[in-house]
């Protein structure tokens, strides 16, 4: 998995554009190995702490993907249930940051 940030939608478009040449950005050689399967438009609902430095080579990443079919009620069980087990992790010392992104275009498969 890779998380693009994107300060505005010319940025976003700018990628789009580049992943129509080179999907997920790869090159042949990197496409040779692998190919994307999904890319998705995400925002950032939540997040906390922070996460390891980017030259942490002993750093692990944790991605839950979770199918909602209504976003309102998706918000409120990540509130009552999510962001509480999360922040206990951390406090526990378990984890040192997350980020919870939604769906742009939320409903139904991706």
């Amino acid at each position: 998995m890779i998380e693009l940030h994107f300060d505005n939608t010319a940025q976003a478009a700018a990628w789009n554009s580049i992943e129509q040449q080179a999907p997920g950005g790869l090159f042949p050689e990197g496409l040779a190995l692998g190919h994307p399967v999904l890319t998705s438009a995400a925002d950032l609902l939540w997040s906390a702490g922070k996460g390891p430095a980017a030259n942490d080579k002993d750093a692990v990443y944790y991605v839950i993907p979770y199918q909602y079919n209504d976003a309102g009620e998706y918000e409120d069980y990540a509130r009552a249930y999510v962001l509480p087990q999360y922040d206990g992790w951390m406090k526990e010392g378990l984890l040192s940051g997350y980020e919870v992104l939604f769906n742009r275009y939320p409903v139904g498969d991706p």
